[in-house]
């Protein structure tokens, strides 16, 4: 498949994934807690589907794929066009039931 974007128009030109990841989820208070929220949610409802399947569109570094990599039993299909920050992504989550994908 061909990529939609050169990097041109994406997020990693203007910040690298590291600031990206600090900034919004460890600063940002508002973005932690939401993504702390969804990550139960997500929790709970996985408990009920074993091995259940969650697509995360838009992962960016993998500032929320980090926790929710943590939750048993799941498996995640995480989607972004920043090639980037995909490989940021790639180097910070280390589990199979990731699977990392450019789009």
């Amino acid at each position: 498949m061909t990529p939609i974007s050169n990097n041109s128009d994406s997020y990693s030109t203007i910040i690298s994934p590291e600031e990206y990841n600090s900034i919004i989820g460890k600063q940002h208070l508002y973005v932690a807690e939401t993504d702390r929220f969804t990550t139960d949610i997500i929790r709970e409802k996985v408990a009920l589907i074993p091995n259940a399947e969650v697509v995360e569109l838009g992962c960016g570094p993998g500032r929320a794929l980090e926790i929710l990599a943590t939750i048993p039993n799941i498996n995640i299909s995480a989607i972004d066009i920043d090639d980037v920050f995909l490989n940021y992504c790639r180097k910070l989550i280390n589990n199979p039931a990731v699977n990392i994908k450019h789009r």
